[in-house]
Formats: C-alpha cells, sequence, structure tokens
C-alpha cells in the first residue's frame, strides 16, 4: 500500500511542478506574478481563499478538536474564520480592492505613512513564517502517517516542491493548483464524512457514547470561556489582516467581485469544517483511546476505504497544506518586497527585475519557515504552538487595521504607540509565560500560559491608540482614504 501511495503522490506532486511552468508563462509584470494581473473571477478566488484558509490544522485539527471537546472547540475553526470571512467580504475586501492595493501593509503606508508600512509588513512577514513552519510540520505528518517517511525527509520534499511551483508561477500557480486542491479536499472530506458516520452507527450512536458537555455550545468553566474567546475572536478581528486571503482577493477583476468571492468562500469554508467536525464526533465512537485525536482523520482513510481512495485522502491532505503553504510563502514574499524591500531602495516594482527580487524573496521565506519547522518539530505541541504565535502577532494589528477603516482621526502616531506597545508586552509576556509561569488564580490553579498574552494587551492597545489619535491629531493629521476605482 505504501508503494502506491508513493506512486500516486509522485503523480500529484509532478503535475503540481508543471502546472507552477504554466503559470510562469502568463506571470509576464510584478502584478501578473503577485496578483495573477487582477483577472480572477469570483468562483477561482473563492476556491483558492477556502483552499489556502483550509490548512492540516483544519482537516485534522477540526476533527481532532470535535472528539476531545465537541461543539466548543470549534469556536476558531470553522466558525471563528466562517465570520472572519463575511466580515471581510461586507467591510474591507471591497474598498480595498478599490485602492488597487497589494497587501495589507500598502493600506497601512497609505494611511499611516512609510515607517509605519514597513514595520506592520515585518509584523506580520514574522507571523507567517511561524504559520508556514507549522503548514510544513503538518506537512510532514501527514507523509509520515501515510508513507512512513522520516519526519525531517518530509519537511525538506514538501517545503522543496512548494517552493519550486510558487517561484515559478507566483499566483497564477497557486490559484490554479488550489482550484484542483480544493476539489480533492471536498471530494475526500465528503467521502470520509459518509463513511465515518456508518461505521460510527450513526448521530444516535454518537450521542451516546460522546460526553453531554461536548455536544453544548455553552461554556461550563472559566477556561473553555477564555479559550472560547480566543478561539473566536482571534480570526473574527485579527483574520483581516491575514496577507494570504486578502492577496487572493485583491486579483479580483472588479471590486464587486472581490466581495462576493470573500461572501462565497464562507459558506464553502463552513461547510467543509463542520464536516471535518463530524469525522471528529464519529471519531470517538470508532477509536474511543485514540492517542492523537489528530490522526483520526488519516487514520479513517487507511482502516475503512480502499487503498485508492485512501491515497485520494492524503492526496486531499497533502493538498490542503501545500495550498496554504504556497499562499503563505508569497504572501510573505510580497511583503518582503513590495513593503519593505522597495520603500528602503526606492526600486520600480513595474522593471522586470523587481521580479527577480519577489522570486528571490520567495525562496528566502521558504528557507526560513524551514529552519523554524526544523528548530520546533521536536516540541510538543509544536503545530499548536506555532499556530498561537501567528495568531498573537496578528493581533497587534487590529487597532490599526480597525481604526484606519473607520474612524477619520485615526493617525501615524496613534497606530506607532499602539503597535509598539502590543509587540513589546506579547515579546515579555511570553517569555514569562514560558520561563517562569506562575499560577496567577489559586482557586483552580490557572497558569498564565493559559490565557493568551494577547486578550490583556489588544484591548489596552485599542484604548491606547483611541486616546493618543483624539490628543495628536491636529498636529498629525490623519490621511484620508483614496480609492482608485
Amino acid at each position: 500500500m505504501t508503494t502506491l501511495f508513493t506512486v500516486i503522490l509522485i503523480m500529484y506532486l509532478i503535475l503540481m511542478i508543471v502546472i507552477g511552468f504554466f503559470g510562469a508563462k502568463k506571470s509576464k509584470s510584478t502584478e501578473d506574478y503577485l496578483l495573477a494581473g487582477r483577472k480572477l473571477p469570483v468562483w477561482m478566488m473563492a476556491f483558492s481563499v477556502v483552499a489556502g484558509f483550509f490548512g492540516s490544522e483544519v482537516a485534522m485539527g477540526a476533527s481532532g478538536v470535535a472528539y476531545s471537546m465537541g461543539w466548543l472547540g470549534g469556536a476558531g475553526i470553522p466558525f471563528g474564520w466562517t465570520v472572519c470571512l463575511l466580515i471581510m467580504g461586507w467591510f474591507f475586501t471591497e474598498k480595498m480592492r478599490k485602492m488597487r492595493v497589494f497587501t495589507i501593509s500598502d493600506f497601512f503606508e497609505r494611511k499611516y505613512g512609510k515607517n509605519v508600512g514597513i514595520l506592520t509588513a515585518a509584523v506580520i512577514v514574522i507571523a507567517m513564517l511561524f504559520w508556514l513552519a507549522a503548514l510544513f510540520l503538518g506537512l510532514a505528518k501527514t507523509f509520515t502517517v501515510f508513507l512512513g517517511w522520516n519526519y525531517t525527509i518530509s519537511i525538506a520534499v514538501g517545503m522543496g516542491i512548494v517552493l519550486l511551483y510558487t517561484v515559478a508561477g507566483g499566483l497564477w500557480s497557486g490559484v490554479i493548483t488550489d482550484i484542483i486542491q480544493f476539489i480533492i479536499l471536498s471530494v475526500a472530506t465528503l467521502v470520509l464524512a459518509f463513511v465515518s458516520m456508518r461505521v460510527s452507527g450513526g448521530w444516535d450512536k454518537i450521542a451516546q457514547v460522546v460526553p453531554k458537555a461536548n455536544l453544548r455550545f455553552i461554556p461550563s468553566d472559566f477556561r473553555m470561556i477564555i479559550f472560547l474567546l480566543w478561539g473566536f475572536l482571534t480570526p473574527v478581528f485579527s483574520g483581516v489582516v491575514s496577507p494570504d486571503g486578502n492577496s487572493r482577493l485583491m486579483a479580483g477583476i472588479s471590486p464587486k467581485a472581490s466581495r462576493q468571492a470573500a461572501l462565497l468562500s464562507a459558506p464553502l469554508y463552513l461547510i467543509l469544517g463542520v464536516l471535518c467536525m463530524v469525522i471528529g464526533f464519529a471519531g470517538a465512537v470508532i477509536y474511543p483511546n485514540i492517542v492523537d485525536a489528530e490522526l483520526i482523520y488519516p487514520q479513517l482513510a487507511l482502516d475503512y476505504l480502499p487503498p485508492v481512495m485512501s491515497a485520494v485522502i492524503m492526496i486531499g491532505l497533502v493538498s490542503v497544506v501545500m495550498s496554504s503553504a504556497d499562499s503563505a510563502i508569497l504572501a510573505s514574499a510580497t511583503l518582503m518586497s513590495k513593503n519593505i524591500y522597495q520603500p528602503l531602495t526606492k526600486a520600480n516594482s513595474e522593471n522586470k527585475s523587481f521580479l527577480f527580487i519577489v522570486r528571490v524573496c520567495v525562496v528566502i521565506c521558504g528557507l526560513f519557515a524551514l529552519i523554524i519547522s526544523f528548530l520546533s518539530a521536536q516540541i510538543p505541541n509544536a503545530m499548536l504552538l506555532l499556530n498561537m504565535i501567528t495568531a498573537g502577532i496578528w493581533f497587534t494589528l487590529i487597532p490599526l487595521i480597525w481604526f484606519g477603516f473607520f474612524w477619520k482621526k485615526a493617525n501615524k502616531t496613534a497606530a506607532l504607540w499602539s503597535l509598539g506597545f502590543c509587540c513589546i508586552f506579547l515579546l515579555i509576556y511570553d517569555v514569562i509565560a514560558l520561563t517562569v509561569n506562575p499560577i496567577i488564580y489559586n482557586a483552580s490553579e490557572l497558569h498564565l500560559n493559559e490565557i493568551p498574552g494577547e486578550i490583556i494587551c489588544t484591548p489596552i492597545g485599542i484604548i491606547m491608540f483611541y486616546f493618543i489619535a483624539r490628543a495628536t491629531y491636529k498636529k498629525d493629521p490623519p490621511v484620508d482614504i483614496v480609492f482608485a476605482e
């Protein structure tokens, strides 16, 4: 069976590389490479966004949290991210597309000035590298389960393939592969959900076996309330700065098409996410003593599907990770080249030489993420930890994006103070939580590392932004948003 998996995987990876070089033929300019020439229709953007957002932490993670925590475990995935996509469609995407920005930091630069644009780009790139490292670890776990490959080799092979087709074709390659990966993922998840319900005996049997608390939508203790707040609010408020999703939506053929794509992607994401949770609930009946609940998704495929269908499931898991990874690499490289390198060197993004710089940045981002993934591979719950770091960094940008779009007095001074405070606070907080980790609530022995630092610093950052902007908007006049379309 391992031979069959290997052959099918190699065929799939070769297809991805071929598509990458096809995309290279369509990428004649920086705009072609980074935003597919802004020619994408609604359906292509929606499929690409869902495939990019739906990484292994969703397919395997959602089933895992459903197994261990029930419906409340899906506060962030899929429910929080679904709301995030709706918010992007209702409030942000169309306006950003009208501005003809390449990245979210383009907006920050136009609203708050060059220094804020560079600083936010650096912050987002760092966050994306941690997330990218988590994706490589997810890819390695998939290879290890299905193929028995060495963990280190799996990380290197996965990164190498993603890097190759992304360097070659940019967003064109990414979107085409995303569509293929979305179709494979959808088929795989639908089949596995059906099989898991049949094998488990249906929902009536699940309701008898699964703890009643896991079937409720109301939290029962303080720890769960904290988890819900963090899990739900993280994507809802900080997900709008996600550079990979924004890059897909900025590639729309029109502002209206970009808005429609964001709204269409929300129900597609929700359906797939809920199906993965159903698989997790069924897993509680089928595998009551499984050690790693995140392996329910692939384990069901291995145990209850014919070899060919198991291979399809494997390709589905590989494809979602690769889709998220190519999105993350390209988004990071775009920020590094357009929002850091270009302002500092005053390079002309229209020159063909700049396209070479972008490709170099793709390689640099991939290599840095590879190093992080190697260093964190032996850390317990490394994927969760890396995703938490990414989410925490994104939280620092919440005041800048929300005030920037919806408050006319938002200015550079407030942005710098708020961002600086949140970044420094998170750094100090995380160091203390990881080293000393004191008990902060004796009644239940609640430790500092059980409360995400962003839950504390973000409200302070919002209050700080508001009062500093009110105090300084006359000396530091706010800049109005200008639409190009």
